[in-house]
């Protein structure tokens, strides 16, 4: 296992080194995360952000805030890193064989997950590292009962981490009891009473707070919209990679393009649940609630129109990771389908993502800001001093006293 994180390891660090070598924070790491943490303490662990609990954020803030400024930056990263590896490992180890009998299968599953195109929304920063954990908790609720106690920790521990860090457990929820229901085992009991928990407080702040925090910019929906949204940032952007669908978008052609393979790209998804292990349809289940709750109340834009807004390549591309992944899933359901123009279809578009995933493969680094500097002389001034950091995105900033 050591070698598979290595090399894994490695992958992540190859598509942006920037981002591990130079580390910086990005928009509410700083804004929120830290500057909470820092300025209230522990007690910023029960502020809602966007209208739910971000525990995994605001509690490496609470950790980094007891290091030197100018360390945090690495400190939000690492942890980034460290929760965006773990559902590749997960996925190589032994407690998912039953679910996913095929060794070199779940390698492949892991590689994919890796090396996933139109994806840097969430690629090493502690705002979106959520994602990643809502796709390490489904994995626990069909992986097998642990054997020792330190597995029985970490199941509940990551549980608790997504369960209370994002709205995912609202959706995990229904899909946990499920599979209690099915197995009736003690193990999946504890993992669908702990997800349900923390679903059941997460819809208390929810409740309380979502008018409040959320954007109230107009939806602009349509059947068009939806079309190109879903090509462009899921069956082209999911295969082709956001840098090439780039290429296509805003040309004349996309818009038909779109109309021509949105039915092929619906189509496989409908062959792929005959098709799929119930893994699969779970997930593909998981995904379509993600997208429905992301069409439904999207945070992409504050004026405007929201959907406008996500149909450019990259556009709230955080709502997309999950879907992309259930996509790419699909289609290597598919290679196996009985259907002889199905099954070429699917090894195309596969073939497709090789180009899309090496076209795709790195990611742009941040800018380079001064933050490194005055994070600096922060350390070594004086109490009652205040300061103010630029952050990316580009405008972004936040400010501190020193206590």
């Amino acid at each position: 296992m050591w070698g598979y994180a290595l090399i894994l390891l490695l992958l992540i660090f190859s598509r942006c080194p920037p981002s591990l070598i130079h580390p910086a924070f990005w928009g509410e790491d700083g804004l929120l995360w830290y500057a909470d943490a820092y300025r209230i303490g522990l007690e910023c662990l029960s502020l809602p952000a966007n209208g739910y609990l971000q525990t995994v954020s605001r509690l490496t803030a609470s950790l980094a805030v007891h290091f030197p400024l100018v360390w945090a930056p690495a400190i939000f990263v690492w942890v980034g890193m460290i929760f965006q590896l773990l559902p590749a490992l997960f996925i190589l180890s032994e407690r998912m064989a039953d679910a996913i009998p095929s060794k070199p299968l779940r390698v492949l599953i892991a590689f994919i997950y890796v090396s996933i195109p139109n994806a840097d929304e969430v690629f090493l920063n502690l705002t979106n590292v959520q994602w990643h954990l809502a796709i390490l908790a489904f994995l626990i609720l069909f992986s097998r009962t642990p054997k020792r106690v330190t597995g029985w920790i970490f199941d509940c521990a990551m549980l608790l981490l997504c369960g209370l860090s994002g709205p995912f457990s609202l959706l995990l929820s229904p899909i946990a009891l499920l599979e209690w229901w099915r197995k009736r085992s003690v193990a999946v009991l504890v993992r669908s009473l702990t997800i349900s928990l923390t679903a059941l407080t997460q819809a208390l702040y929810l409740m309380n707070t979502i008018t409040q925090t959320r954007s109230h910019a107009h939806l602009g929906a349509s059947v068009e919209s939806l079309v190109q949204i879903m090509m462009s940032q899921v069956f082209l952007g999911g295969t082709l990679g956001r840098y090439l669908v780039e290429k296509i978008y805003g040309t004349p052609s996309f818009p038909l393009l779109s109309l021509i393979f949105f039915p092929i790209g619906i189509t496989l998804l409908v062959f792929s649940v005959f098709n799929g292990s119930r893994i699969y349809k779970m997930f593909l289940c998981f995904a379509g609630m993600i997208l429905i709750a992301a069409l439904a109340a999207p945070q992409v834009t504050l004026s405007g129109f929201q959907w406008a807004a996500m149909i450019p390549p990259g556009g709230g591309g955080r709502y997309f990771v999950i879907p992309i992944l259930a996509w790419l899933m699909a289609l290597l359901t598919l290679v196996r389908s009985k259907y002889k123009p199905v099954r070429l279809a699917a090894i195309g578009l596969l073939g497709c993502l090789v180009i899309g995933g090496i076209s795709d493969w790195s990611y742009q680094p941040f800018k380079i800001n001064n933050f490194h500097k005055l994070a600096v002389e922060f350390d070594q001034s004086p109490v009652g001093t205040t300061m103010t950091f630029p952050i990316n995105p580009e405008g972004w900033s936040f400010m501190l006293t020193k206590r």
